[in-house]
């Protein structure tokens, strides 16, 4: 019952607001939990007046959270979303250390063990990345000579630098060091909406009142109520939580000394009580169920077969901010002045003080270049405006309107085009598009059509010549080379007569190449023998006709001509 005690103390020292106040203010975050007010925290320590709108304080994920600071832990693979955690982690200490005391405290006993219990279990097909930290696999013996609480075991990863701290201890200290910063909290208060310009800032909150709420900046942070105010993919994720008392007997034994993160369950031991943890559901309810809890009980007393004689204390459930693709929505939307947070699903205790450096460092300009990548994979559109994986906004000639700087808005924001002529928006999407998906290839000349004069071009010209013109047209200038004079062979008078025929040694051309826009050419060109059962006038059009519809003239012929007799003929030989 401690987690609602200390609830109700941190919501008793804040006073329902009255009616918000028109003063407009440096700026105003969305949201009372640990991302909103670790991300108020840092803006008033750097000058700036901050005021913090909260719906319902009891509803905040952090307050149903495990306090996990441990990305090696939950297996996170390889790329930013890692690297964004590991450096999370690593600031945590000295974070801490910066809130008004009472602290919580850095629960460091040695890191966690994730054990395996069965063949191929997700745990023993793990290979922690180097970049996580150190990390270490240990047999069933050795994982229990660790942590004797453990049952039948086949083995399992051992994290030294993994921690957590208590995020009801947490959150509490927070609000009472963001009121000593002069943030003012205001508790209770539904955000209807926001009002968004068409030339692209934000200029209000508007309360479920009707009054607004003005600022220079906004910022949303609103958990799992996220796409409620913005067109974010940011669903709730639902997970029960218990908490278990030692048995009547007094005996603690069954209960780990630390973290024990198994497969599809967490044990915490915290304080005098053992926490477990948590279903992942798609849901968007606050109650605990049965199905739920009887889980959680089951997973537990496997890993820890002691924990079976101890009681059920209390159950909660919270729900995660949760991303398509799992990782954060962090930095500057389309709109100038309007900054998002969230969406840290299972890792939102963890990321928080780190988040909000980002974007503080994001609203001064005052980015690293690492800064600004991780930041860049974390920003809020890429769900609908997709790039590459090594694309960044942030780099040299983005958007080509300013010298020497990137024309990015994270950088710049909209005054730069904004005043300016529709071509200047025309040019930078172009230049955007550009740095995003490569500069779109150049239009290719236009080509005179075979249907358009080209038949008029050759009509009562040698057959062979019109053949070459036609095929350099379809192919590009010496794209087939023509047999030479000295393996030609002429039928006899009669059927093709001055048509030339395939030398019986000659390669013919079994498929063709195209001549591609940049000039340059595709498949190389395929030859063969030709074929022996083959008979009449054979040329090297023929297997073209194959890959290539050559058009029929637009301007009607009359009469005979050396190009007429060549066209029947390649339609004759494709015929057989």
């Amino acid at each position: 019952m401690l987690r609602a005690a200390l609830l109700v103390t941190a919501a008793g020292a804040l006073r329902p607001a009255p009616r918000p106040s028109t003063k407009k203010l440096d700026v105003l975050v969305v949201g009372g939990g640990i991302s909103g007010l670790a991300t108020a925290l840092e803006l008033a320590r750097r000058g700036r007046s901050v005021k913090v709108v909260s719906r319902d304080l009891a509803k905040s994920a952090t307050l149903a959270a495990g306090g996990m600071l441990a990305p090696q832990a939950e297996r996170l693979a390889e790329g930013p979303l890692l690297d964004l955690c590991v450096q999370a982690r690593e600031a945590w200490p000295a974070w801490l250390d910066t809130l008004d005391s009472p602290r919580p405290t850095l629960n460091a006993v040695g890191g966690f063990v994730s054990p395996s219990l069965t063949p191929g279990s997700s745990v023993e097909a793990w290979r922690p990345p180097g970049s996580a930290g150190p990390s270490e696999w240990l047999d069933g013996a050795a994982l229990k000579a660790m942590e004797p609480s453990l049952g039948e075991v086949r083995g399992g990863w051992w994290y030294p630098l993994e921690t957590w701290v208590d995020p009801v201890q947490t959150h509490a200290c927070l609000l009472k060091t963001c009121e000593s910063a002069g943030v003012e909290i205001l508790v209770d208060q539904d955000v209807a909406g926001l009002d968004l310009n068409r030339d692209g800032a934000c200029t209000a909150l508007r309360m479920e009142d009707g009054s607004l709420l003005e600022a220079d900046d906004y910022c949303v942070a609103a958990g799992a109520w996220l796409r409620g105010l913005l067109p974010i993919p940011v669903a709730a994720q639902k997970g029960q939580m218990l908490s278990l008392s030692a048995p009547p007997s007094g005996d603690r034994s069954g209960a780990p000394s630390r973290v024990v993160y198994g497969e599809d369950c967490y044990i915490i031991p915290r304080g005098d009580r053992v926490v477990v943890g948590a279903t992942v559901e798609d849901s968007n309810t606050l109650h605990c169920d049965v199905q739920g809890v009887h889980a959680l009980l089951g997973r537990a007393q496997k890993l820890c077969p002691g924990l079976g004689s101890w009681q059920l204390d209390d159950a909660w459930a919270g729900l995660r901010p949760t991303t398509v693709d799992g990782a954060p929505v962090l930095g500057r939307t389309r709109w100038t002045n309007l900054w998002v947070c969230g969406g840290y699903w299972r890792n939102g205790i963890l990321l928080a003080p780190t988040a909000a450096r980002l974007l503080a460092d994001a609203m001064d300009a005052t980015l690293s270049e690492e800064d600004a990548a991780l930041l860049d994979s974390c920003r809020w559109d890429r769900f609908f405006a997709p790039v590459s994986s090594d694309s960044s906004r942030l780099r040299e000639g983005h958007a080509g309107l300013v010298d020497a700087e990137p024309a990015d808005l994270d950088r710049i924001s909209y005054d730069a085009i904004k005043n300016a002529p529709p071509e200047a928006g025309q040019d930078a999407r172009a230049a955007n598009l550009a740095a995003l998906f490569g500069a779109a290839p150049a239009a290719p000349a236009e080509a005179p059509t075979l249907g358009e004069g080209g038949y008029e071009a050759v009509r009562g010209v040698d057959g062979a010549a019109s053949r070459k013109s036609n095929l350099e047209l379809l192919f590009g200038e010496k794209a087939l080379d023509l047999p030479t004079d000295e393996v030609r062979e002429f039928a006899p008078e009669g059927e093709g007569a001055g048509f030339p025929r395939a030398a019986p040694g000659e390669d013919v051309i079994l498929s063709a190449r195209e001549v591609l826009p940049d000039g340059s050419y595709g498949p190389d060109l395929v030859t063969g023998a030709l074929p022996s059962e083959l008979a009449g006038p054979t040329t090297k059009a023929d297997n073209i006709q194959g890959l290539v519809d050559l058009p029929s003239p637009k301007v009607p012929l009359s009469g005979a001509s050396a190009a007429d007799d060549l066209y029947a003929a390649v339609a004759r030989n494709k015929g057989k």
